[in-house]
């Protein structure tokens, strides 16, 4: 975001004498001057940023003085008027609800805000003002270009599922894991900061981070079937969101343990010499009786 700073437009009269010595004050818009979750970034459509301008006269202000606000959008060659406000008659004061509203803090000093919503349409756009005193002459301020404007849908991420990475874009999974020790994973990146992540287990929350970062760990007792579901988004999850959603099987692998298996090798080979003795016999008793 723009460091806070002002923009000063000198404006001298003219030789029709239509148009007093002053001063447009444009100060750059700011992070903490937008209702925002964001620490860097905006999102569209959701957040709200304060325009602040302030213009200064020399003399007395004409009662035809106005000011008018243009923006032109990035689709656009052409600037479109938003605002017109008449000074003298227009500026009651503060309103916090308003789109626009002017304050009057000296007889010849206006303050002026404007709270716009940070649509999609507004993205990096270019917004100026024009003061007039009659219909024909004009004087521009400076053009100030709006931050840029991110989707809460922006962010990606990579969720690990006992170190197997599975990107966003597998939105759904099936995992087996021969193991009953589970370490879930995810990270996220996002052009807006910080990015949300949570993490639920069959409905249940188990982890949740601002941190771009988030990990759960468990050892289970026995088999599980787990529904899991990672929501992430960018800066906040009140609004749309990404969902990785994964199913895991858990099971535990059998091993033998070695005094099983040499009861095993000793059980085959007493059933396998009882086999032999009992043909041996068998053959014996054949030929003494012949």
């Amino acid at each position: 975001m723009a460091v806070s700073a002002m923009l000063f437009l000198v404006v001298l009269s003219t030789h029709c004498g239509c148009l007093m010595a002053q001063k447009i004050h444009i100060f750059k818009m700011r992070q903490e001057d937008c209702q925002t979750k964001c620490t860097s970034g905006l999102l569209a459509s959701m957040d709200k940023c304060g325009l602040h301008y302030s213009i200064v006269f020399d003399e007395t202000v004409p009662d035809t003085a106005s000011l008018t606000f243009q923006i032109m959008n990035k689709s656009s060659d052409n600037y479109a008027s938003i605002f017109d406000l008449r000074l003298i008659t227009d500026c009651i004061g503060f309103k916090e609800s308003a789109a626009l509203y002017c304050t009057q803090t000296d007889v010849n000093v206006f303050n002026i805000t404007i709270n716009a919503t940070s649509l999609s349409n507004l993205n990096e756009a270019k917004i100026r003002a024009y003061y007039s005193s009659d219909m024909k002459h004009r004087v521009y301020s400076e053009i100030q270009t709006l931050p840029r404007m991110y989707e809460p849908t922006d962010a990606t991420g990579i969720l690990s599922i006992n170190g197997r990475n599975i990107s966003n874009e597998q939105m759904s999974c099936y995992q087996t894991i021969k193991t009953l020790d589970l370490v879930l994973e995810f990270t996220c990146y996002s052009p807006a900061t910080p990015c949300v992540i949570e993490i639920q287990i069959n409905n249940s929350t188990v982890a949740h981070s601002r941190d771009d970062y988030a990990v759960f760990k468990e050892v289970y007792e026995s088999r599980s079937e787990l529904f899991v579901d990672i929501k992430f988004a960018s800066c906040s999850l009140g609004g749309r969101y990404n969902t990785i959603g994964c199913t895991i099987l858990m099971m535990q692998e059998l091993k033998q343990s070695s005094e099983e298996g040499t009861s095993h090798h000793v059980l085959v080979i007493s059933i396998t010499v009882s086999i032999v003795l009992i043909i041996v016999m068998a053959t014996a008793i054949v030929f003494v009786y012949r």
